[in-house]
């Protein structure tokens, strides 16, 4: 549809398409794309109403899936479509022919093997046409899918002879025999999530489909509680109404940043002549409006799958069985939550509840906590397909590694996740982990006493963390390694820049052990800035080749990393001996009134 409309438009007026810009593919491509999910809203709605998941309408339901999604997909991508076959047709067959525990492997080397020629493919190529509009997003959509499929049919296989799942969500997702041909397709096709995620396993969308909800647990009571309330489940109007608002919200961001923010300014001299706080404040803004194209079309994409009934994923646990959907979701940007348990020392009008449960409910207060709430489809596949599959101690390198790897072949990307990786690992060492037991057992009562001390504490962290992400995730949006590159390597972070003798130190360690060569730099201001001569602006390919030398950007971005587990949490532990007093607001809907009940903890004592 894109192709067509842009080559119909350029016939029209008479301009070769070879000399369309690319910004025109762009903007078409978006707008299709904005269409196809619309549409699949539609679908979604029209396929809960006239095919309800009954038993003689199952066929017809992964019928739909298939035919509907091919269309959506179609409207963006048009014949590129043939690719998402070209990698499921091979994969079906390996599944089928070889033994499970050949196949996981196999089928997890094929498609990567499969998505990285596409991404190569784009790489290297010069038509407008193949860079603006390419197939990849659902590509990588479908490698989720495949590789897990395969993963989950050999944890079946190892169920099936006796032996145990290394993990209960292991004996949950598998299945016993390779999927009939209209389920598997219906699978990789599904038109709620084919296009940007979520990612769900097999047995998550059998059960949606056959109405099985129930079969999503392994706990009794809990199936017997879905059992009885799948009318409720199938029809998630709460939800819908706030995922409407929160892509409303998204939506009108992304068309306000559209123009408006280039990354290319964090690296301009107008910005490396600004002082710290505002280098803070634009590097802030500039990230977050930059997520804001990922979170408006996640925020459709929910719509799409709560509007079906899918994504259903439990009751909430503050009493009010209210249905959840958090499968529906990739991104959790806010969670207001009608009940909570606060502190004794903390407020207790209903105000102060609902204020600190909109603020750090879901603004995390380290780098951990907004990575689980950012792309939690991906999340799921990495934890269960790679990081549950290998040994532990190379466990964190492959998740890291293997999401680079998924991503494409911008060097920036290897940069960025094995940076984070070195970050876990770091925060993981023995050295490190006792240094953070003192700093808790030191700085704790500074902190416990106070619920104000809490909060201050969470404002900080979450600084902290907030700022550790957006200087490393800006590669991401740059894209370009030497563009990535000067604005980490640059050292004029003030608070973040090591001392002078310790900058020496770094330049010392990468010169002898890395072995590079130094790296041509001029003094302003008390601030080192690299030249346009230096190797990493005027020769790309030879950078590679420098063992990521400017990996010393991980000095200052580790220390902010840090800080958030070297204090303690905001919450505080259950303490031996001591019953600790909680207070439970609930909130009425309906009549604005709120009930607090007083009582001790549920906890178990440590």
């Amino acid at each position: 549809m894109v192709l067509f409309v842009v080559d119909t438009l350029a016939t029209f007026l008479g301009v070769p398409l070879d000399q369309v810009s690319s910004s025109y593919f762009i903007l078409f491509f978006k707008v299709a794309f904005f269409v196809s999910q619309v549409l699949a809203f539609l679908f979604g709605f029209l396929l809960k109403t006239y095919l309800p998941p009954q038993k003689q309408t199952t066929t017809w339901r992964h019928l739909a899936e298939v035919v509907i999604g091919i269309v959506v997909i179609y409207l963006c991508y048009e014949e590129r479509v043939v690719l998402l076959f070209l990698q499921a047709i091979p994969t079906y067959l390996m599944m089928v022919l070889l033994p499970s525990h050949i196949s996981q492997y196999a089928v997890l080397l094929f498609t990567m093997t499969f998505l990285s020629w596409i991404h190569i493919q784009r790489l290297g190529s010069t038509d407008a046409r193949q860079q603006s509009v390419d197939i990849t997003a659902p590509l990588m959509i479908q490698t989720q899918k495949l590789s897990s499929l395969a993963f989950n049919l050999y944890d079946g296989d190892t169920l099936s002879v006796g032996k145990e799942a290394s993990r209960a969500s292991h004996k949950l997702h598998s299945i016993k025999n390779p999927p009939m041909l209209l389920p598997f397709f219906g699978y990789l096709l599904s038109f709620q999530n084919s296009m940007v995620g979520p990612f769900l396993f097999y047995t998550e969308y059998l059960c949606f489909i056959e109405g099985r909800e129930e079969d999503l647990f392994s706990d009794p009571l809990e199936r017997e509680l879905v059992a009885k309330n799948k009318e409720r489940i199938r029809d998630a109007k709460a939800a819908l109404r706030t995922q409407a608002i929160a892509f409303l919200f998204h939506f009108l961001l992304t068309l306000y940043a559209l123009g408006r923010y280039d990354p290319e300014f964090l690296i301009s001299e107008e910005f490396q002549r600004l002082g710290i706080f505002r280098k803070y404040f634009w590097l802030t803004l500039y990230g977050f409006y930059l997520r804001q194209k990922f979170y408006c079309a996640w925020s459709i994409s929910a719509l799409a799958m709560l509007i079906s009934g899918f994504g259903f994923s439990g009751f909430s646990s503050n009493g009010t069985l209210e249905p959840e959907y958090r499968n529906a979701f990739n991104v959790r940007f806010f969670n207001i939550e009608a009940t909570t348990l606060i502190n004794a020392r903390a407020p207790t009008s209903v105000a102060a509840v609902r204020f600190w449960a909109y603020c750090f409910r879901e603004l995390g207060t380290n780098t951990k906590v907004m990575l689980d709430n950012w792309n939690i489809g991906t999340t799921r596949w990495l934890r269960e397909c790679v990081y549950d599959r290998v040994p532990k101690r190379f466990a964190v390198v492959a998740v890291f590694f293997v999401s680079a790897f998924w991503h494409g072949f911008y060097p920036v990307y290897y940069i960025c996740f094995l940076s984070a990786a070195l970050l876990t690992m770091t925060g993981r060492c023995a050295l490190v982990r006792n240094t953070l037991r003192l700093c808790r057992a030191r700085l704790r009562p500074c902190f416990i006493e106070s619920y104000w001390y809490h909060r201050l504490y969470d404002i900080v962290t979450n600084l902290a963390a907030l700022f550790s992400l957006n200087y490393l995730g800006m590669g991401f949006f740059l894209l370009d390694t030497s563009l990535a590159l000067k604005l980490w390597g640059c050292g004029s972070w003030h608070f973040l820049s090591p001392p002078e003798d310790a900058c020496q130190a770094i330049r010392l360690f990468q010169l002898k052990l890395l072995r590079v060569p130094r790296l041509h730099s001029s003094h302003h201001g008390g601030t080192y800035f690299y030249s346009d001569e230096s190797p990493f602006t005027s020769n790309l390919p030879r950078l590679l080749d420098l063992n990521f030398y400017y990996l010393g950007h991980i000095v200052p971005l580790l220390m902010l990393f840090l800080l958030p587990y070297a204090l303690p949490s905001s919450t505080s532990e259950p303490r031996k001996g001591v019953v600790d007093v909680t207070y439970e607001v609930t909130l009425d809907p309906a009549s604005g009134a709120a009930t607090v009940t007083s009582g001790p903890s549920r906890e178990k004592s440590a």
